[in-house]
């Protein structure tokens, strides 16, 4: 077919079938044979009885229809294996987790396929986005030959309806109705579907964990099964049938229960196990439209699959593409490897920025190559982008380019791929002519080609008309770009009788700039803004938020985005108002999608809280694994956070099947971009701590060795730069190997003038995400405090990870001081302190820089008033190791003017401000913002 851009319209073109793999001597390409997958035997025994729609006995709808495409090669292979971390929990339920949208029915439709699909797609999307899907416009646009009403279809027939951009339409937008025919033409889809994973036929009854993780990672996964009245039992809702026979419906699996018991089944299967079934019948089916089948059940968990790729209209412009039908054959070389490419001619001027294919094995490698300015062959031009990798699991994939690439108007361009299907000699996927199937494929002789080396090209019509490999080719969106404007986030905003908060934003750069401040509430919904003008450079803005936002919306358990045009630092304070609790913590400037809680406590006398925050631009996927202090895994949980919305937890009410005493760090992987915090604190005593989550990609810094030290190779540092006050504090510290090997940590204790307190190994190797937590004394070796320590540096060879907490406890509650801060990798010449501490309620404020050259360094500290006048400087030097500490002095002229403070280092330094109030009763810290 001829190129097509966003929605597809063909013409019904009757073309010659093919059903072989018998080829002429002209097809001939030394040293391989080309030739076609076999078909099931499914699909043979229904183009031979040509069988009509049929229905069920008691009058249920059916509509499940064999499709000519054979993946049994992957029956029984473990998938999602990136994505296992402990077996899943014996039962699981989407409907208890908001996951599912309201019960469908098709009736008398043999739609059974389009709401099954529709089901998998929009309980991927809950709970942070409702779509409620046109299965109408599946059944009237489908544009396969069985009519969309009594002829039935199947899940590569929706996927091909999806991947083409015809869907999926909004229910509104062509509501569903079985007695026509008719949808309205050029509906907007309402998401573009680039991704979805082919999920193997189970090898037994009991291989259900591919299943399972997909329902609790991915969302809802669509399924074969046969059904007969009399297999389900009406009192249970349950459904058991033992005899093979091809599938004839279409459901959703949503769940599971291993101890469901057996004797629920009109015939008793051989073991207990049945998994959560969503039909589409109505509400009056089953338990409100759900039923259980038996793990046992011999049809069941068969053309399975799910969407992993549900993405934005806005993320790319047009689509290139010769297979609206999709993959309806497979094509190969007797070999596991083979070669295909299109050549497009390029409607305008514009920029290739993805191009997408099938993997029909798990553990496919792919070489995917753009050509432009091409001639009669696909590698006759000038190679433009080159991507090769590896995908873990069957299915269709979208391939971002490495860069996108610039096509003109008229001229040709090709996608190539080289693909290696390990254990299948049939690589490539095919649109083609297939009787009562697909016969409305056509092609044009110069648009697909084949190879089973990349060198010699066979034209893929002059063997199989009307036939196209299944490549497509994606343009840049040609959406406006957003507005050029950066961020940043408060993630904790409360003020009520109990809670205040503070945002404090200071103007490092050189412009002017507006601030918006956007309030969004936890779901994600944004409920007020407000806008601070003309923030000029060096000036600061502080307020309380009960001044920016009304009590309804700070009632709302809110989080702030504030977006500008120059360069911003701030930080967040928030406590309680009887001043028994106060956290300082610094603002986020952009998320991450993996990320550390370094130090995490549940106890009967401590407690911890994680927040998560979504800041990207879809619904995200998050897990959280929880380790104990040895590295080793005790569970996962997964969470589906919605765009902007945010995650509070309590560490003890996250992870199921585990004591929460156990855990000491997490870790977080998401789809999405987060930020997160956690809060520390303690059930007998007052007070909190507050910490930001560390990201993955700065615990990985590295550093340059010291010549002096143990280990010369350990260039993995972090640095405990805050020891207070060594006769009235506890400091306790931790470290963590991040890396997948044991390793050693060199400990080094250093005094103010940078001499080597204490050198020595950890007695023993770290294991792989092993914490090692002690009290700095300890940790260093020593029996008792060192008065004339300084900070406290760790070393290996392999990525650490640091915290230290501080405390004080006199045991009067009102009189705990504690906060904690993370270690920190690696220094900077330009340090940001945006809040201060000066006057008669505050007793200290001390600042502390270490220097982490070899050398000695000169240091400035210039304070600004909040408006940006210049205040002053303090200038001194720092010995090469060394650590200065010091504090304004509210007795000197002009310092009650004072509002943040910019350090400036001729060599790399870390540093943080610490404050305690005039009574000794709260303090707190942060580090100094790069």
């Amino acid at each position: 077919m001829a190129r097509h851009r966003s929605r597809i319209v063909w013409a019904c073109v009757i073309a010659t079938v093919f059903l072989g793999s018998v080829v002429s001597a002209s097809d001939l390409e030394t040293p391989a044979t080309p030739r076609l997958a076999p078909m099931p035997a499914d699909f043979i025994a229904y183009q031979q009885a040509g069988r009509p729609l049929t229905t069920s006995r008691d009058g249920w709808p059916l509509g499940l229809i064999p499709s000519p495409v054979d993946l049994s090669h992957l029956t029984g292979q473990r998938i999602f294996q990136d994505r296992a971390k402990a077996a899943p929990p014996a039962s699981y339920d989407l409907r208890t987790l908001g996951r599912v949208p309201p019960i469908r029915n098709q009736n008398p439709c043999g739609t059974c396929w389009a709401f099954a699909t529709s089901a998998s797609i929009e309980t991927t999307l809950l709970p942070g986005e409702t779509l409620d899907i046109s299965e109408n416009n599946f059944k009237n646009t489908a544009g396969f030959d069985p009519d969309g009403c009594t002829g039935g279809g199947n899940h590569w027939m929706a996927l091909a309806y999806l991947t083409r951009w015809s869907g999926p339409v909004a229910e509104a937008d062509d509501p569903y109705n079985p007695y026509s025919d008719y949808s309205p033409p050029g509906l907007a889809p309402r998401k573009h579907i680039q991704e979805t994973v082919i999920i193997p036929d189970r090898s037994g009854p009991l291989d259900n964990a591919n299943i399972k993780q997909a329902v609790m990672d991915i969302g809802g996964v669509y399924t074969a099964m046969y059904w007969s009245d009399a297999a389900f039992n009406t009192t249970t809702d349950a459904y058991y049938f033992s005899g093979k026979a091809y599938p004839n419906h279409a459901v959703t699996i949503i769940g599971w229960n291993d101890a469901y018991d057996r004797n629920n089944f009109k015939t008793v299967p051989p073991g207990d196990g049945a998994f959560l079934i969503r039909n589409s019948w109505g509400t009056a089916f089953g338990d409100n439209g759900y039923f259980y089948i038996s793990y046992y059940d011999a049809n069941v968990a068969t053309s399975l699959n799910v969407y992993t790729g549900i993405e934005s209209v806005t993320n790319y412009s047009a689509c290139y593409q010769y297979d609206p039908l999709g993959l309806t054959q497979m094509f190969g070389y007797f070999s596991t490897t083979a070669w295909a490419a299109n050549i497009f001619t390029a409607d305008a001027s514009e920029n290739l920025a993805a191009v997408s294919f099938y993997a029909l094995s798990a553990g496919t490698t792919y070489d995917a190559y753009v050509y432009t300015n091409v001639g009669a062959s696909p590698t006759s031009g000038t190679q433009a982008a080159h991507l090769q990798g590896t995908l873990a699991n069957p299915g269709y994939y979208t391939l971002p380019l490495p860069s996108t690439v610039a096509v003109t108007a008229g001229t040709k361009f090709s996608v190539v791929i080289r693909v290696n299907t390990p254990g299948y000699n049939y690589p490539l996927a095919l649109e083609m002519p297939v009787a009562g199937y697909s016969t409305t494929a056509t092609a044009n002789p110069g648009e697909s080609f084949t190879s089973s080396t990349g060198t010699t090209w066979t034209d893929i019509t002059t063997s199989y008309p009307n036939t196209n490999v299944c490549i497509k080719a994606f343009t840049a969106s040609d959406e406006p770009p957003p507005p050029e404007h950066a961020s940043l986030i408060a993630g904790h905003v409360a003020s009520d009788a109990t809670w205040w908060t503070r945002l404090t934003v200071v103007n490092t750069g050189l412009v002017t700039t507006d601030v918006d401040f956007l309030a969004f509430n936890e779901p994600g919904a944004l409920v007020e803004t407000w806008t601070l003008r003309n923030l000029a450079p060096n000036a600061l803005f502080t307020c309380d938020v009960s001044t920016i936002f009304s009590s309804q919306a700070l009632a709302q358990g809110l989080w702030v985005r504030m977006n500008h045009e120059s360069e911003l630092a701030g930080t967040l304070e928030f406590g309680t108002r009887d001043g028994t609790s106060y956290v300082t913590v610094p603002m986020f400037a952009a998320g991450s999608d993996e990320m550390i809680f370094p130090f995490v406590v549940q106890n009967d006398i401590y407690y911890t809280g994680i927040t998560l925050i979504n800041v990207g631009d879809a619904p995200a996927t998050v897990w959280l694994d929880a380790y104990d202090e040895n590295g080793n895994f005790l569970s996962r949980h997964t969470q589906y956070i919605g765009v902007s919305a945010k995650y509070v937890r309590l560490l003890a009410s996250i992870f199921d099947g585990i004591t929460p005493s156990l855990i000491r760090f997490i870790t977080v992987t998401s789809s999405q971009p987060l930020v997160g915090f956690e809060i520390f604190g303690s059930f007998i005593d007052l007070g909190l701590a507050g910490m930001p989550a560390v990201y993955l990609g700065d615990s990985a810094k590295s550093a340059p060795a010291e010549g002096d030290s143990l280990s010369p190779t350990a260039n993995y540092t972090v640095y405990y730069n805050s020891v207070p006050y060594p006769e009235n504090f506890y400091t306790g510290i931790t470290f963590s190997n991040l890396s997948t090997q044991p390793v050693n940590v060199l400990i080094e204790l250093f005094d103010f003038s940078g001499t080597r307190l204490v050198q020595r190994y950890w007695p023993a190797a770290i294991l792989p995400l092993q914490q090692i937590t002690r009290e700095i004394w300890v940790a260093c070796g020593l029996a008792e405090a060192d008065p004339d320590a300084a900070y406290m540096k760790v070393s290996a060879t392999q990525p650490l990870l640091g915290f230290e907490l501080s405390m004080r406890a006199t045991g009067d509650p009102r009189d705990y001081l504690f906060d904690g801060l993370p270690g920190v990798h690696a220094g900077a010449t330009d340090l940001v302190f945006p809040v201060v501490k000066i006057g008669t309620a505050w007793d200290i404020n001390l600042l502390g820089f270490v220097n982490t050259a070899a050398v000695q360094t000169a240091f400035t500290v210039h304070y600004y008033s909040s408006n940006g006048s210049y205040l002053g400087y303090y200038a001194n030097t720092i010995p090469a190791r060394g650590k200065f500490l010091g504090y304004i002095d509210p007795t000197d002229p002009g310092s009650a003017s004072i509002a943040w403070l910019l350090v400036e280092s001729a060599q790399p330094i870390v540093g943080d401000l610490l404050f305690i109030t005039e009574d000794w009763t709260r303090m707190s810290a942060y580090v100094g913002i790069p």
